[in-house]
């Protein structure tokens, strides 16, 4: 049981230093175990561009997929609004409290 700990551990420190840079945290909405308010979210978006990221908070591969799809999102977007929605899900022993800290790979909207 240790060892998977440590493996999952060093899995997440290399997918964090993976990113470029972490960001401040970004704002996040517990959902729980309904798709309604992300769907009513998205939907409210019909018409536009839109990006939607399943994604666990503790999966190095995750994070680092997470962060360069935000970043691209971001270079892409150039002053225009591309929705960006990161769902955070339950995989790999995640919990709720992981969640904060996963944020910061986001890419903040302005691209820097």
């Amino acid at each position: 049981m240790k060892k998977s700990f440590s493996i999952s551990a060093a899995l997440l420190l290399l997918g964090l230093s993976a990113c470029d840079r972490l960001g401040n945290q970004r704002p996040y909405a517990v959902v729980g175990d309904t798709v309604v308010p992300v769907k009513a979210a998205f939907n409210t978006d019909a018409g536009k561009v839109r990006v939607l990221m399943v994604v666990s908070p503790v999966c190095g591969a995750c994070l680092e997929g997470a962060s360069e799809v935000s970043q691209q999102v971001a270079r892409f977007d150039q002053g225009k609004a591309v929705p960006l929605y990161a769902l955070w899900v339950p995989r790999r022993g995640a919990r709720e409290k992981d969640v904060p800290a996963a944020t910061r790979v986001i890419a903040d909207a302005s691209g820097a």
